[in-house]
């Protein structure tokens, strides 16, 4: 976690280098959800500083009186698996599903969440 925050503050610096990457994304079609440009990269740098730097959802859902079910994809590089298993097993209302994907929600995660609901609802 400290090494991809690490790595997200040295690229909030080189907005550049972020149009370039997504771009490279974007035409290898590893992932074509987002497009960062000139126009927008301070909107996206912003809302990575919001939701990814600054975000402190791990204790916010520790303390939670919810069900709450996690889904998420085994191949996603932005998701550090040990910190949610080690939050499973800290939160007994919590359930964590991981699904053979990325970080790009796709057909894969509707199947898992439909599954999950019906799950849930049954």
């Amino acid at each position: 976690e400290r090494i991809l925050t690490k790595i997200y503050r040295w690229l909030m610096k080189y907005p550049k280098t972020i149009i370039k990457l997504y771009g490279f994304g974007r035409s290898t079609k590893i992932d074509t959800s987002l497009e960062v440009t000139e126009d927008n990269v301070q909107m996206f740098t912003d809302s990575m500083q919001a939701s990814i730097i600054n975000q402190t959802a791990i204790d916010d859902i520790a303390q939670l009186p919810l069900r709450i079910d996690i889904i998420h994809g085994l191949f996603d590089p932005l998701v550090i698996r040990p910190n949610l298993v080690k939050l499973a097993n800290m939160t007994p209302t919590m359930t964590l599903t991981t699904i053979r994907a990325s970080h790009v929600l796709n057909s894969v995660y509707t199947e898992a969440v439909i599954r999950v609901i019906a799950e849930q609802t049954a």
